[in-house]
This record gives C-alpha cells, structure tokens and sequence, in this order.
C-alpha cells in the first residue's frame, strides 16, 4: 500500500489525490477493497490516509452531486 495510514485521523474534504478534488471517500483500490480518504488536503504530496467507515460519505452519487447541493447528494431530503 502506498502512503501512510493514519490511526484514528479523520478524513480531511476536499483533498487533493491525481490532481483531482475530492468530496467523499473513494474506492479506488489504492489501499485494498476498502474505502479510503486523505487526512491532509493534499493527498499528492502528502500520501497520508485512512479507512473509510460507514459515517463517511462515499464516492458515487454523493461525488456527482454539486457542492452547493445542502444535501451532500445522499439521500432524498
């Protein structure tokens, strides 16, 4: 696995991973099948994360939503 996990860290959003913003955890296998985030704001450079649980937004339509949307995409509130 690339990078350092960070033991009880929480999430940082937005962070910066392939030069991309990121809004949610990701599951991108970088670290295994389980879902992951940065805990700094840029991944990139600092390549220190940690596992997603289930409070943490994950990648698919919370992603796609628009960083306006109150909501964060999850759910039909």
């Amino acid at each position: 696995m690339k990078g350092e996990a960070a033991s009880g860290e929480p999430c940082h959003f937005p962070f910066r991973y392939q030069r991309k913003m990121h809004h949610s955890c990701l599951r991108d296998g970088l670290h295994g099948c389980q879902s992951w985030c940065a805990t700094t704001k840029n991944y990139d450079r600092d390549h220190k994360w940690t596992r997603c649980g289930e409070d943490k937004r994950l990648t698919g339509a919370a992603a796609n939503a628009s960083p306006s949307d109150p909501s964060g995409g999850v759910g039909g509130e």
